[in-house]
């Protein structure tokens, strides 16, 4: 009696966090192009923000059906690189989809924020908004406007260091829904 049995294997959470980055990265960079445009049309601002709030049960299933691929070989550790992995990967996507919008799709749309931003000054006065308000106009008229590539920078580390506190507390709750599980399974 031969029994063909094949041992078990497991993509590594930096392979699977890529894979699932790469959906997210495309989620994530439709979710940014809406709320760029939605100045264009209102009705993206609200699309954008229910987006942005189902972003935590879209990262927890991913997650969730990785953990349990892994069954009891899952830990914390391993579920957290998981989502951490995820984040960067869909960061580096989003970032490089929203250079190239602003770059060369809008090439005016820094400026026409700052603009827009340097036209509210006045407007709160006393306020952390007005003096950012200030900034933007005098930046404005020193003609000294931030790339596109810094501002994607700044929201490649923006979203890897929110998305890895998100992966945290998710890979914290996958632990707590498992433990309970596996005490069941040795009574």
């Amino acid at each position: 009696m031969s029994h063909n049995l094949q041992p078990m294997t497991f993509k590594s959470p930096y392979r699977q966090g890529a894979d699932d980055g790469f959906l997210m990265g495309i989620y994530l960079s439709a979710m940014s192009l809406g709320l760029v445009n939605s100045s264009r049309i209102p009705l993206l601002a609200l699309v954008a923000l229910g987006m942005f709030v189902a972003v935590p049960a879209i990262v927890y299933t991913f997650m969730r059906r990785y953990d349990r691929r892994l069954g009891r070989a899952s830990a914390f550790a391993v579920n957290w690189m998981h989502g951490v992995m995820i984040f960067v990967c869909a960061a580096l996507v989003s970032g490089a989809v929203m250079t190239v919008y602003m770059r060369w799709i809008d090439p005016g749309f820094i400026s026409s924020q700052m603009e827009t931003l340097a036209g509210m000054e006045g407007r709160f006065p006393g306020t952390t908004f007005d003096q950012s308000a200030m900034l933007a106009r005098q930046m404005v008229e020193a003609n000294f406007m931030p790339s596109a590539i810094s501002i994607s920078v700044e929201l490649i580390f923006l979203e890897i260091f929110s998305g890895s506190c998100l992966a945290m507390l998710l890979s914290g709750i996958l632990a707590l829904v498992r433990r309970p599980q596996e005490l069941r399974i040795k009574n």
